[in-house]
């Protein structure tokens, strides 16, 4: 089967250039239509539309064809003697753009099995070649998505299983519902897969409180090459009364992952070879066993605590710091009852923080006693605020932050969510201390607030900064906390590309000033500027 699709603009476009079409330059031509073509006739949806259902590409931004097609067709050297036909096909470009055309339709955690097939499955009947291609592309079988798993599943689960031959797999099994029928359904998924358990490269399940009776088969099984695991269950807070923690122990926390090195658990970690961890992420009691535990993973980079739970009446308390000299991210989404935590710890490598509400300020103190009893130099901070209009943050909040000697490296700021000063941080980023602006290294600003910002303000700001806000040549440093592989909710960030983008609820006439100053500056595509308008 030949795919060939073209617009009267394309067919207009070759004869006007009389068939000097170069190989690299027709294949920007083409990737758009052929792309959206096979969304529409294969895969059942319209990717014009503003929301789409099936499948989201990966990355998440939008489409950025033309951006991909410049990097690959750059490599691709030109030839005089290569024109394109009047009617190209998608059948004629190369295995590695093939490749990269099929790696945009990898299905997410969202995608369900009864509204659309697995795009995989679908690629492999359209054509000898697209088959050949499939097959040989791992990186289209290296990750099992069961959502909700039906009968339908068996089947996919077998090809799937047959397509990935011996290549390391991602299993990701999603069933929060507490039933005995949908139990059976996903018990029968994981029997099939347990003969490929030495495969298992991740494995992350989202399970109802009662999943001791879905996970009971994997005991006795060898995981030797898992490296992450993610156990998120659903209303969490009735695991702790229960004896499933028992039989995650015996199964997973053993010799069985001899390699098991990330763990995102929302529940009481019963972690054996903690001094091997160097990723741990989850809502823990907080309590004197945490705490030691803690205290033993010298390898640990990367710390992500949310929705954590403590005993008011037996707080526990450390004399001694316990000093995490590897932890270079550090996700702090605590009640403020849980942050005496900072007083227990110490980290003198952290370059990423962060934190997830507005603080009392006892917890401001806290916090910025905790960045200078660690010495470390921040490269990257993010606050990300509640939903609710009660938390509020002050004026004192960011002085008392953005002015410690700790953040004078930082270079990038993200702030999502601030209901209360956000004018303030917008004024503290336009002081100068001598010669140089208040965090004179920063390079990365995204604001992303829901309450009022002064237009005059922004646009001074802008005026003052904006310039040495240079093209980033790296991803987000934040992006690995917001957006892990196994949260299920929060903030991702598609956004690597800008170092400045706002996102503001503007309540001001001189609005028109703001768009203003970005239609003048529209040639830097680093910036970015939405506003939502609302009298």
């Amino acid at each position: 089967m030949s795919l060939q699709y073209y617009s009267n603009a394309d067919q207009h476009q070759l004869e006007e250039d009389d068939g000097r079409y170069t190989y690299s330059s027709w294949i920007a031509q083409i990737f758009d239509n052929n792309l959206r073509y096979l969304q529409k006739t294969l895969l059942g949806f319209n990717s014009d539309a503003s929301i789409y259902y099936h499948i989201v590409p990966s990355p998440l931004d939008l489409f950025p064809w033309w951006k991909v097609y410049g990097q690959l067709a750059e490599s691709i050297p030109e030839s005089p003697n290569q024109k394109a036909r009047n009617r190209v096909s998608i059948e004629h470009l190369p295995v590695e753009i093939m490749q990269e055309i099929f790696s945009y339709f990898m299905p997410d955690r969202h995608w369900r099995i009864h509204r659309a097939p697995p795009p995989q499955l679908v690629l492999l009947r359209v054509s000898t070649r697209w088959c050949t291609i499939a097959l040989s592309y791992t990186r289209l079988w290296s990750t099992l998505i069961l959502s909700y798993p039906i009968r339908k599943h068996i089947r996919m689960t077998t090809l799937w299983l047959e397509c990935s031959r011996q290549h390391l797999l991602t299993v990701y099994i999603h069933d929060p519902r507490d039933d005995l029928n949908a139990a059976a359904a996903t018990n029968v998924m994981i029997k099939h897969l347990l003969p490929h358990a030495h495969r298992w490269k991740t494995a992350i399940f989202v399970l109802p409180p009662g999943f001791k009776s879905l996970l009971s088969g994997l005991s006795g099984h060898q995981f030797p090459l898992l490296e992450k695991l993610c156990i998120d269950v659903v209303d969490s807070k009735r695991l702790r009364d229960m004896d499933d923690l028992e039989q995650m122990k015996e199964v997973f926390f053993h010799s069985s992952a001899p390699r098991l090195r990330e763990i995102t658990w929302n529940a009481l970690p019963y972690i054996y070879h903690s001094q091997s961890l160097t990723h741990l992420a989850g809502g823990f009691m907080i309590d004197s066993t945490f705490l030691k535990m803690l205290s033993k993973m010298n390898n640990l980079e990367t710390l992500c605590l949310q929705h954590c739970t403590i005993d008011s009446q037996n707080r526990p308390h450390l004399d001694v710091p316990v000093v995490l000299r590897c932890l270079h991210d550090l996700d702090l989404r605590l009640e403020s009852e849980s942050l005496f935590l900072l007083d227990s710890m110490c980290t003198p490598h952290l370059t990423v923080l962060l934190i997830g509400q507005p603080y009392s300020k006892e917890g401001r103190k806290m916090l910025c006693d905790f960045l200078q009893k660690s010495q470390c130099s921040l490269k990257a901070f993010t606050y990300l605020a509640t939903e609710s209009y009660q938390h509020r943050l002050d004026k004192t909040f960011w002085d008392e932050l953005l002015l410690s000697p700790e953040l004078e490296s930082l270079t990038e700021l993200n702030v999502f969510g601030d209901y209360g000063e956000s004018d303030r941080l917008l004024w503290l980023l336009t002081q100068t201390d001598g010669d140089h602006f208040v965090l004179p290294s920063l390079n990365r600003l995204w604001i992303q607030c829901d309450g009022k910002c002064s237009s005059d303000l922004l646009v001074y700001m802008l005026e003052c900064r904006a310039m040495a806000f240079h093209p980033p040549v790296s991803p987000l440093l934040s992006e690995q906390l917001l957006d892990r592989d196994y949260q299920l909710s929060g903030s991702h960030i598609p956004a690597s590309q800008y170092s400045l983008r706002f996102y503001f609820r503007i309540y001001s006439d001189p609005f028109g000033d703001i768009a203003h100053w970005f239609g003048q500056n529209y040639n830097k595509p680093h910036w970015k500027f939405l506003p939502t308008w609302e009298k």
